[in-house]
């Protein structure tokens, strides 16, 4: 845009155009191309669809594994102790994680004898 006049006519009609670029006031053909090139590109770039939602805190994930990973961590639990929010104890120390992978990783560098 090269002013803030065509700045702002440029705003107000990318709120009123919502998902559909056909709903576009008519105008010259070169503004309405340069507004339909803006849109097809701000569409192609949108952010992934989250369908799948904390029930605790609210947080959107797109897969269903990634959610429930997070679940089991949420700070938010009601009255989740920290053997609930980290299930994972080191055997050698007792250190807690919320991950078994991450407990086996500090095993390996804090523990072993053969060091990577």
């Amino acid at each position: 845009f090269t002013t803030n006049s065509t700045l702002s006519e440029g705003v107000s009609l990318q709120l009123t155009v919502a998902s559909d670029p056909s709903t576009l006031p008519t105008q010259s053909n070169t503004n309405q191309s340069i507004l339909l090139e803006h849109f097809n590109l701000q569409s192609r770039y949108s952010p992934p669809a989250r369908p799948h939602v904390c029930g605790f805190c609210g947080k959107r994930f797109s897969t269903i594994s990634n959610m429930k990973r997070h679940s089991k961590i949420c700070v938010c639990q009601p009255n989740a102790s920290e053997e609930d929010l980290k299930p994972y104890a080191c055997d050698v120390c007792g250190l807690r994680f919320n991950d078994e992978s991450n407990r086996r990783s500090h095993y390996r560098r804090k523990h072993s004898k053969r060091r990577f």
